[in-house]
């Protein structure tokens, strides 16, 4: 008896050290884990420097830079810490400082400053900052940050914004060789081909995708020890991969499955591209046959667009039919999408926005446009793909602003394009340049440019600029404070949760409580429900509202 209680206390012990290993190992992990998604290679961090006081202040959260020498746990500035002026100084390299400290101590501040920095090597060469960085292959004393100083109306502070945008320096030499168009797959020596299709994003678009960012994609989807080709194309970077033998292709296309699901599942910090889809084909022989496998890749990406996490549209193999009857019908819309923005065959879709009290119309107006013969559905489809964005969106700008005669009206158009030297004589004061935020894809470094653009340009000062917005996430949080937006149109998915989802209520309610406390500022909601208690409509600011 006395040994079967000794025994089953023995077992119990054992039993609660084994758990408490697991509980331990599994709580490990999970740090590892969280601290790992938590490096980013962009990011923003927001200063304050009190001039009379001689400190600073950090204004911004964490979770909108990711990690830099300022988040470190031992050495880093938290959140609404402050800290002398000398002491936040002392994070940039000498000739750094020198530069910062030359503007900041200037007997009259008249304009905004805007310049490279590099960070004190010495500060940081310890820290657990650095070592992760160089873990993912970058170097932080190589790498400078874009410092943008400005003062404040009584000139008692400096605003200091810090952005970042890294790209890890990666030394292996990829064996993929540029081919000059498409037609030159006629050319490759090999029976059978898996190709990755890449949606290039639209800062990418705008700026040019280069040898180096390549290499860099290329190292990123782990493909550095094969052996191939790309080209880019509408928009579409390819990587293709050849073959000898279905057993070879076949066995190239189980490990690509695998990439391919990870990129689309974990894109949200990829800068480069916003989605990818896997192709595998025979040896073309005509070049219709390269243009319907460009085509095949545009159906499954431009499907992505519209909803990355949809699978079916993750990959067509060789032989395979799944796709073929909806593929025929996104061909021909495709063909006429294409023709009628060449023949210029718009119509305008003016949304007037209405006033929540009593319904009646206010001054302010949506433009939207649409091609004759298309459905909103369909217009919205192939307007989410950034190729088109960029290809069209001033001619649908143009074509929606040319033709605007009143001009008391607040007319609100939709852009992410940074080329607007096209539409600036139609733009003016009324005018509310629109971006559509989208959590997965927006580009922070490319609308930080649109606004410097914007900032810049003495005919484009006078413009407002909004934000379309359909997820309420803590980094677009911490960023609208302070890009000088102040026009806001929640999304039909936001509104219609509002009186569902406790959480979408609560995280509108802290965004809207934020943006009420600019100086001015418009907010639209776009579906909101109607009659909505009045301490609701009071809390979220409701006062105009269009319905779509």
């Amino acid at each position: 008896m006395v040994m079967n209680v000794l025994q089953l206390f023995l077992w119990t012990i054992i039993a609660l050290c084994f758990s408490a290993f697991v509980t331990f190992i599994a709580t490990l992990i999970y740090c590892k884990i969280r601290y790992i998604n938590s490096i980013n290679t962009n990011g923003i961090i927001f200063f304050k420097i009190n001039l009379e006081k001689n400190n600073v202040i950090r204004l911004s959260s964490d979770n909108l830079s990711g990690l830099a020498s300022f988040d470190d746990d031992k050495i880093g500035i938290k959140n609404n810490q402050t800290v002398d002026l000398a002491d936040f100084l002392s994070y940039f390299a000498p000739k750094s400082r020198e530069k910062l400290s030359k503007y900041i101590f200037k007997e009259k501040l008249t304009s905004r400053y805007n310049l490279y920095c590099n960070l004190n090597v010495e500060k940081y060469a310890n820290s657990t900052i650095n070592k992760s960085y160089r873990h993912f292959n970058i170097h932080l004393g190589k790498k400078p940050f874009l410092v943008k100083l400005y003062p404040s109306a009584d000139k008692k502070f400096i605003y200091c914004n810090i952005y970042w945008n890294f790209h890890p320096d990666y030394s292996d030499k990829n064996m993929f060789n540029a081919l000059s168009e498409e037609y030159d797959i006629l050319k490759l020596p090999n029976k059978y081909y898996l190709s990755y299709a890449l949606t290039v994003n639209e800062f990418y678009l705008q700026n040019g995708l280069g040898n180096n960012e390549i290499s860099h994609i290329i190292k990123m989807m782990d493909l550095t020890k094969h052996a191939g080709w790309h080209y880019f194309k509408d928009g579409i970077l390819y990587l293709i991969i050849g073959a000898n033998s279905l057993l070879l292709l076949n066995k190239f296309t189980k490990n690509a499955i695998k990439k391919v699901n990870k990129v689309n599942l974990l894109n949200s910090f990829n800068p480069f591209f916003n989605n990818c889809a896997l192709l595998t084909f025979k040896m073309p022989s005509e070049k219709e046959e390269v243009a319907e496998y460009n085509i095949k890749a545009k159906y499954l990406l431009h499907h992505l667009d519209n909803n990355i996490l949809n699978s079916k549209y993750y990959n067509w193999f060789y032989n395979d039919d799944n796709h073929l009857e909806h593929y025929n019908e996104f061909k021909t819309k495709l063909e006429a999408f294409e023709t009628k923005n060449i023949l210029l065959e718009y119509a305008k879709d003016p949304i007037y926005v209405l006033n929540y009290n009593d319904g009646s119309q206010s001054n302010i107006r949506f433009l939207k446009s649409h091609i004759l013969g298309f459905t909103n559905k369909d217009m919205d489809f192939f307007k989410n793909a950034p190729w088109h964005k960029y290809l069209y969106n001033n001619l649908w700008l143009e074509y929606l602003l040319s033709s605007e005669t009143n001009n008391e009206d607040y007319v609100i158009v939709e852009t992410n394009n940074i080329n607007l030297d096209k539409v600036t004589k139609y733009l003016n004061e009324n005018t509310i340049l629109m971006l559509k935020y989208h959590y997965r894809n927006f580009n922070y470094e490319l609308f930080s440019k649109l606004l410097n653009q914007l900032g810049n340009d003495k005919n484009l000062k006078k413009l407002s600029i909004g934000l379309y917005i359909d997820n309420l996430d803590e980094k677009l949080f911490n960023f609208i404070d302070f890009a000088n937006i102040n026009t806001f149109i929640f999304s039909k998915e936001i509104c219609e949760n509002v009186l569902i989802n406790a959480e979408t209520y609560l995280k509108l309610q802290v965004f809207v409580r934020k943006i009420s406390s600019m100086k001015k500022y418009l907010i639209i909601y776009e579906n909101i429900p109607k009659n909505l208690e009045n301490i609701v409509v009071q809390r979220l600011k409701i006062k105009y509202f269009y319905n779509v």
